[in-house]
C-alpha cells in the first residue's frame, strides 16, 4: 500500500542466523484493509518489506486508515490493529517461500500503531517447546523420570542437599 503517515516500526535483528544476504522479508497481515473505496474489504495485504543484508534492520509496517465517516471520506489499505503480524520468507537460493516462526524480543506479536517490535530470530520452520528452531523438543531425563529442556529445569531430588552435610577437617 501507498504509505499512509500512520506506521509501526519493526525491528530485525542482525543476530538473525537463519537468513542468507538477499532474501526478501515480507510482513503481512491476513486481515488487513485492501480497499480505497469506503467498502471496507478485507484480506491478506504486504504492508512492509525489506531484503536481508546481514545487519539491523527497519522496517515501517504501514498502517490502514480509515475516513469514511466523513463527507467524501477515503480509505487507505494496511495493517489492522490488533491483528497478527505474519512475516513470509523469500529463499532467494531456493526459490522457495517460508511462513516464518517469530522469536520477539520487544513487543507482541500483534500490530499496534507506533509501538516497537523487536525481532531477535526467525525461524523457517517451528519452534519446538524448547523455543528451539525445528528442534525436537525436550530431551533431557531427570531423576524422577521427567523430560526437560534444559537440566536445570528438573525438580528437586530426594536427597539431602550438600549445605546439609557437615565436614571434619583436621590439619596435618
Amino acid at each position: 500500500p501507498n504509505d499512509t503517515g500512520v506506521f509501526q516500526p519493526i525491528i530485525f535483528s542482525d543476530e538473525i542466523s537463519s537468513l542468507e544476504l538477499g532474501d526478501q522479508i515480507g510482513i503481512f497481515d491476513a486481515n488487513g484493509l485492501i480497499s480505497h473505496d469506503c467498502s471496507n474489504s478485507i484480506g491478506e495485504i504486504l504492508v512492509g518489506y525489506v531484503e536481508w543484508s546481514g545487519e539491523q534492520l527497519l522496517v515501517s509496517a504501514i498502517s490502514s486508515i480509515d475516513y469514511c465517516h466523513l463527507t467524501d471520506g477515503y480509505e487507505l489499505p494496511g495493517f489492522i490493529e490488533d491483528n497478527s503480524i505474519i512475516v513470509k520468507v523469500w529463499d532467494v537460493s531456493e526459490q522457495i517461500e517460508y511462513d516464518a516462526e517469530l522469536m520477539i524480543n520487544q513487543g507482541n506479536g500483534n500490530f499496534e500503531e507506533n509501538t516497537l517490535v523487536i525481532i531477535s530470530d526467525i525461524c523457517l520452520g517451528e519452534y519446538d517447546e524448547c523455543g528451539d528452531c525445528n528442534g525436537n523438543g525436550p530431551m533431557h531425563q531427570c531423576w524422577d523420570g521427567s523430560i526437560v529442556c534444559d537440566p536445570f529445569e528438573c525438580p528437586d531430588s530426594n536427597l539431602p542437599s550438600p549445605d546439609s552435610f557437615s565436614f571434619n577437617q583436621s590439619v596435618a
